[in-house]
């Protein structure tokens, strides 16, 4: 998640919008260089950065104290079939809303996958995403959990914006495709190109998986996702 959320970046190192930082005791701070952070200071940055909570049909934020539901015994019961289609949805707040996780889960080529995707505060522009539980082809399929394919989400955007560059959140197509290809290949410089990542040679089932994933995990925060982004 904190991969993610671009709070920690591949080589296991804290960062701050791209730049080195290091956890204080107390809060994550800006450092001179990238340094591999302990499993003890990824943790307290992962209990201090990002929060849980619920949010429902109209888009409104419940914590689970509020909702009296326990937290543990949520993940528990609902992990396995994700959480966008409950009436009460996870989601993550990062730091004091900086920004937002969401679980998201589908079907690949060979079984379920399970990852993240993390927005920055307008909910609208991508921060990074991660596949951390996949069954995919090694060397095809599996390159979704690869950071190289990873990389390549950062900066996009889940609303398609139409032709004049505006958006409609409320009528806008909502998630990411993989295209077949390349993106400036197959859209050019269209507004969808900015809803689309490259597809992997070879793997045209999975990234139509992954496609859908996001399609089916998205839709059911469009309310909460629509009142951010306005």
């Amino acid at each position: 998640m904190l991969l993610a959320a671009q709070i920690l970046n591949y080589n296991g190192s804290f960062q701050i919008k791209d730049e080195p930082a290091r956890f204080d005791g107390v809060n994550l701070i800006p450092a001179d260089r990238f340094e591999k952070a302990s499993s003890s200071d990824t943790l307290a940055v992962y209990q201090l950065m990002i929060h849980p909570m619920l949010t429902n049909s109209n888009g409104d934020l419940i914590s689970f104290a509020d909702a009296k539901i326990n937290f543990e015994n949520y993940l528990q019961e609902n992990q396995k079939n994700g959480f966008a289609d409950l009436p009460l949805k996870l989601i993550y707040i990062v730091g004091q809303n900086d920004g937002y996780v969401i679980p998201i889960n589908g079907f690949g080529l060979w079984d379920a996958i399970y990852g993240y995707l993390a927005l920055d505060s307008d909910a609208d522009t991508v921060l990074g995403t991660t596949w951390y539980s996949q069954a995919e082809t090694a060397g095809l399929g599996a390159n979704i959990a690869l950071p190289e394919w990873q990389a390549q989400f950062h900066g996009k955007l889940i609303f398609q914006p139409s032709m004049n560059g505006s958006t409609d959140f409320d009528r806008a197509p909502l998630g990411i495709t993989v295209v077949k290809g390349k993106v400036s290949d197959v859209l050019g410089h269209s507004p969808k190109s900015r809803t689309a990542v490259d597809g992997i040679s070879g793997a045209t089932l999975t990234g139509k998986g992954v496609t859908d994933a996001y399609a089916s995990s998205l839709a059911p925060y469009r309310a909460f996702l629509q009142r951010v982004a306005k």
